[in-house]
């Protein structure tokens, strides 16, 4: 029975306010870095890098590059800045730096033993980068080089850019791609070149001319877009 003196229950219907996106604070590494929630949120931190210097050259006044460089970043671990540190576009193909496809290897803890050497006589056709790594599960070794033999070959010899300044570790940046490549696919998830392995890959093709011997209106537009790999790449000593 209810008690007529008691006052009945006043029920208050408090706002509910909705909670602001964040942005996030993930760990990589050992570093910290911002991650973006939101496409939006990503977006605005793409149009803020493309006009920094911080960025490379290739990244400024192209917020959509930035967004995209940043996206295929997010899917393999790496976190927004270090993503246009690391990737790049050569001939249409996202490619990443050997160090980079490196450090995302010995992160994902599936690398167990890794080795780099130099055989041969140095100048020599027989020399040649080899690089030895074994993978988690794994019962044998995989060897993987890359010989002045194999560099002539595939007419990378004594190219211009960093084949001619740094011949060495770009024998060297070459076996250890295809290692990598053959082995940790599900680490890379697609950029499994790297920009070194990918430098001189492609020559320069010749403008085309008409019957008036000049150049064709098309012939000229595809050769000023044509990419050249070697501004892409950061040169250091050896």
């Amino acid at each position: 029975m209810t008690n007529s003196n008691q006052l009945p229950m006043k029920i208050v219907a408090e706002p509910i306010s909705k909670p602001k996106p964040q942005v996030a604070i993930s760990s990589y590494s050992g570093s910290k870095s911002l991650s973006p929630t939101t496409i939006d949120e990503m977006y605005r931190m793409a149009s803020a890098f493309a006009s920094s210097a911080l960025v490379p050259q290739v990244y400024r006044g192209k917020p959509d590059d930035v967004f995209s460089a940043m996206t295929l970043g997010m899917e393999i671990g790496l976190p927004p800045m270090r993503s246009l540190q690391s990737i790049a576009v050569v001939k249409g193909i996202p490619c990443l730096y050997g160090d980079a496809q490196l450090a995302l290897v010995r992160a994902s803890n599936k690398l167990i033993s890794f080795g780099e050497s130099y055989d041969g006589e140095e100048g020599a056709d027989n020399f040649k980068a080899v690089c030895k790594l074994k993978r988690e599960g794994d019962d044998d070794f995989t060897i993987e080089t890359f010989s002045v033999a194999d560099a002539k070959k595939a007419r990378l010899w004594g190219k211009d850019g960093t084949w001619s300044t740094h011949p060495k570790r770009m024998l060297r940046y070459k076996a250890r791609a295809f290692a990598l490549r053959d082995k940790f696919p599900d680490v890379l998830l697609g950029l499994t070149h790297s920009i070194e392995e990918m430098e001189g890959e492609h020559p320069v093709k010749n403008i085309t001319k008409n019957n008036d011997n000049k150049p064709t209106i098309e012939a000229i537009t595809e050769k000023m877009f044509e990419e050249k790999p070697e501004k892409l790449f950061h040169k250091s000593e050896e």
